[in-house]
């Protein structure tokens, strides 16, 4: 886990000057440098985390309506997410604060949870959608009553067609919304977490 190296000490540590009595002092010692290998963390953590978080981009592309797919893929990666976090925990040293590892582990939770909550929203507009749908049906089934009680009138028939092209607009309106948002999450999910990578490196390297 670690490389060791030891080396003398500095000529400026070599003597010591007491600032009460004036004395000097002749210092023998050598210094130990402790390094981590960090390769075995960047391929049994780093990598897989960060393709994790990369896989779960992939229900941007996946059709709000496949929503067993979509389901099984986050939490399945937020489940592996959750997992590794819980070894690292584990196998590294006890510590106080949150280590580099760890809180680059949060930070991938976070990215998993969030395509998730995003997911949701798509849900719920399409359960709005679908609200839609059966009032659609439902408006239907009364025309249905109605034109056998009610006169052909092409006034009458113009207004129902009227109706019916502003109710399909408003459900294109849904799709196109859950659309926009699913490639603008791509985006900005990538665009942060590029960001958010570079940064990493830069403070911890």
């Amino acid at each position: 886990m670690f490389k060791v190296s030891a080396k003398n000490l500095d000529e400026s540590k070599l003597i010591h000057i007491d600032e009460n009595s004036g004395y000097n002092y002749s210092i023998a010692g050598f210094t130990v440098d402790f390094s981590r290998h960090s390769k075995s963390f960047v391929f049994k953590y780093y990598l897989p985390s960060c393709s994790m978080v990369v896989i779960s981009w992939i229900s941007f592309l996946i059709p709000p309506t496949a929503i067993p797919g979509r389901v099984a893929l986050l939490v399945t990666i937020f489940l592996v997410l959750t997992t590794y976090f819980s070894d690292i925990e584990t196998h590294t040293p006890k510590s106080n604060n949150l280590t580099a590892l760890s809180s680059y582990l949060l930070v991938c939770i976070l990215f998993s949870f969030g395509a998730t909550i995003e997911f949701a929203i798509n849900l719920f507009i399409k359960r709005n959608q679908d609200n839609l749908f059966r009032k659609q049906e439902k408006l239907q089934k009364q025309n249905t009553g109605e034109k056998e009680n009610k006169a052909q009138s092409n006034k009458w028939r113009l207004d129902k067609e009227e109706e019916w092209s502003k109710r399909n607009k408003i459900l294109e309106e849904a799709d196109q919304i859950c659309f926009h948002m699913d490639r603008a999450s791509l985006v900005g999910f990538a665009f942060t977490f590029i960001v958010y990578n570079i940064v990493y490196v830069i403070l911890h390297s």
